[in-house]
């Protein structure tokens, strides 16, 4: 009687692949690059990972369409969700590069698509799910890529993580804003959690009078202390947007008149509310800033891999 192999088979979850193209006459083809396609069998997935993992008990609440725009529950597809103790939203719509153009966001409030609360607990795995999702670029070869939990055991992963908390305001999806508006009535007025000043700070910067009975106020990512100790790339980048603060503080009043949708006389403002007045009030200034934000990004980018968010 023949014998049964019972050897277990080791199951294959990676499938390196010689990416080809049609070379220019059309009769033939070229290997330009390799790349990995690979399952999740046994991997976290990223979504899952940014998520808080506590229960929380979830509320009805307006929602935003671009971080300045309100739109009421149950109006047209909006289905947006708090709950207590949030201090932010991130919209990330699937787990695969293909929807990393248009469906990964950062917001003060939920937004009209598919996301997750943000709060201290996860504060620092959303802004590092939000960076490696914003940075990778899809492509024929990457858009059914799936993002992992990446490995914060690596050595590289706390200065990525410091690089993140930068990355997380300055990003072009970056739509942290601070307004306050109605919707049926009702006044809401939403802080950014992710403006890295204080208000006696911003107002020296801006060269505004600070009274001696003003009441100081400071955001999450300062106050909990995300930017005690930046590298010098984040730090330089943080410094240009003080720069930029000071430089277009005088055209300030006279934007805000202009542009009042955008309600940049609140001191909190985000880069959604600011680029726009950056641009037209210190052009060199915000030149350097999105140079160095570049060189951020540049720097960022090989650790999206490296650290296991996604396989190369």
């Amino acid at each position: 009687m023949p014998v049964k192999n019972t050897k277990k088979i080791k199951p294959v979850n990676e499938y390196p692949c010689d990416l080809m193209v049609r070379t220019d006459d059309g009769l033939g083809v070229v290997v330009v690059g390799q790349h990995t396609y690979y399952n999740l069998d046994g991997k976290k997935k990223l979504s899952d990972w940014v998520q808080v993992s506590q229960r929380v008990t979830l509320i009805s609440c307006i929602a935003t369409i671009n971080g300045i725009k309100l739109r009421k529950p149950g109006e047209g597809s909006v289905h947006a969700r708090t709950c207590q103790g949030a201090i932010g939203f991130i919209n990330m719509h699937s787990n695969c590069v293909a929807k990393n153009a248009q469906y990964v966001g950062l917001y003060s409030l939920p937004c009209t698509d598919q996301g997750y609360n943000v709060l201290p607990e996860n504060f620092d795995r959303a802004v590092s799910g939000f960076a490696a999702r914003r940075l990778v670029v899809d492509n024929a070869w990457n858009d059914t890529d799936e993002y992992m939990a990446p490995n914060t055991e690596e050595s590289k992963y706390a200065e990525w993580q410091k690089d993140c908390y930068i990355f997380s305001m300055f990003e072009h999806q970056s739509y942290q804003t601070s307004i306050k508006g109605e919707v049926d009535g009702e006044a809401y007025d939403f802080i950014n959690n992710f403006y890295p000043f204080t208000k006696k700070e911003t107002y020296e910067i801006l060269g505004l009078d600070w009274k001696q009975n003003s009441k100081e106020e400071t955001r999450f990512i300062r106050s909990s202390g995300k930017l005690d100790s930046l590298t010098p790339e984040g730090q330089k980048v943080l410094d240009d947007f003080k720069s930029c603060l000071s430089a277009s503080a005088k055209a300030r009043p006279e934007y805000a008149k202009s542009h009042s949708e955008l309600q940049v006389q609140r001191w909190d403002c985000g880069w959604r509310q600011l680029k726009g007045l950056f641009a037209e009030a210190c052009p060199d200034e915000f030149a350097t800033l999105k140079a160095d934000f570049k060189a951020l990004k540049d720097k960022m980018l090989p650790l999206v891999y490296e650290l296991g968010f996604l396989k190369k």
